[in-house]
């Protein structure tokens, strides 16, 4: 058992899609909740070794495609549920879009939007995100549930309201 790239006797991983023994300094690691925004993932991506070809071919154009995918949810526009004024002209002729069982608030509003960008939308309105406490035992935590709709806005039909404190535009 020597190491695919290097020869080294000290193969300790495998890739995950080739099979073929690596050492750890040929290895390439990939973390287990890379691609957690997304909702499904491609069985190619969940292994968390790979060698340097298979990382080159298969995860990084994956990798390029999720940094684009979230630079764009993070330049979408939110308008929560409470913010009739502004919204009230936007079209809301899609469904609603539903998250549930995440962690963090921020979280939800961040699958929302890679939700909505990748159904070719620019903002989310009518979103609000709920947290409901669950107990385990003597343990409690917050899981927060989401839901939104996606609509595409022109720039130049938005209402630019400046005496709103609470949500500026």
């Amino acid at each position: 058992m020597s190491c695919y790239q290097c020869s080294s006797q000290k193969t300790k991983y495998n890739c995950g899609l080739c099979q073929v023994d690596l050492c750890k300094s040929c290895s390439q690691f990939l973390d287990e909740d890379t691609f957690s925004l997304l909702p499904k993932v491609e069985d190619k991506l969940k292994h968390t070794v790979y060698c340097a070809t298979c990382f080159q071919n298969e995860v990084q154009p994956a990798l390029t495609d999720y940094d684009n995918l979230l630079q764009a949810a993070r330049q979408i526009q939110v308008y929560m549920h409470d913010q009739g004024k502004e919204t009230r002209l936007m079209k809301r002729d899609q469904n609603l879009i539903e998250i549930k069982n995440c962690s963090d608030e921020k979280d939800v509003l961040l699958k929302l939007a890679v939700r909505a960008v990748q159904m070719g939308f620019n903002t989310l309105v009518d979103t609000e995100a709920i947290g409901t406490k669950v107990k385990t035992g003597s343990y409690s935590t917050t899981v927060y549930t989401g839901k939104g709709r996606p609509t595409q806005i022109d720039e130049r039909h938005i209402i630019k309201d400046r005496s709103l404190r609470l949500y500026p535009n």
